[in-house]
């Protein structure tokens, strides 16, 4: 029998959002969100969600206002279950040294704080309590260049980048299983 250790999952935001909208890959996101015990996410997630909302009812992906109203109003409800990592000075610090350095991979400012929140958040699980679970800690996201920036720095729940399907066809890796095996 396999240990079960508990989950903690990073989502950047191009995940949190197909927990709202059903896009490629939504299953994935979800699956992710019922497994993990805890859901990370940066603050700056919920200006990029609601945004981003606003642009899919803009560009027709969200058919109606009220369709709006109604991805919304569930963002808002499970907001405050998500464990936000606050941004501040040292955060933006470690951010600007991630971008630099993942530099050749065209990680964009946002997607930098996002893996530095992550990097941050991970921090709180990496050190069990006294006779606590060993925790895993793992990171979800959809945009390529954070993807590239982050197998090397954090592990990833799901890699959409890790096999190039052929032209027309669905592609990407397989979910890590959080009890350990991939």
């Amino acid at each position: 029998m396999v240990e079960r250790h508990p989950c903690a999952v990073y989502f950047d935001t191009s995940a949190l959002l197909k927990l709202y909208v059903q896009e490629r890959w939504t299953e994935e996101a979800e699956r992710a969100a019922e497994e993990a015990e805890v859901v990370l996410v940066s603050e700056i997630s919920y200006l990029e969600a609601r945004a981003s909302f606003a642009r899919m009812r803009e560009d027709g992906a969200l058919e109606s206002d009220g369709d709006l109203r109604r991805v919304v109003e569930r963002f808002e409800e499970d907001w405050p279950g998500f464990l936000a990592s606050p941004v501040g000075g040292d955060l933006l610090r470690a951010a600007g040294a991630l971008a630099e350095k993942h530099r050749r991979k065209r990680l964009r400012s946002y997607d930098a704080l996002h893996l530095a929140s992550a990097l941050d958040a991970f921090g709180l699980f990496r050190a069990p309590e006294e006779g606590g679970p060993e925790w895993r800690t793992l990171f979800l996201a959809f945009d390529r260049n954070l993807v590239k920036a982050s197998r090397g720095e954090v592990g990833l729940y799901f890699d959409p980048f890790a096999e190039q399907p052929a032209a027309g066809e669905e592609g990407g890796g397989e979910p890590a299983d959080v009890d350990g095996e991939t």
